[in-house]
């Protein structure tokens, strides 16, 4: 059962550091200048995603 079970939810102190990671994420972008690339659902994904790992001479693991 859920009820009084705190178990079941993350304390305060946990989504206060969320956020602190996801801001770090938010801040970087707006500093560049850029956003995140969007890409249909149920697709490898944006191209820049492969470019990215590409660049420190990475490739996603594929076991199609």
């Amino acid at each position: 059962m859920i009820r009084n079970d705190q178990t079941l939810f993350v304390s305060e102190a946990e989504v206060e550091a969320a956020w602190e990671w996801v801001d770090r994420i938010i801040n970087g972008w707006k500093s560049k200048n850029t956003k995140p690339v969007g890409y249909e659902s149920g697709t490898a994904g944006p191209v820049e995603a492969i470019e990215m790992l590409a660049r420190d001479g990475r490739r996603w693991n594929r076991s199609e």
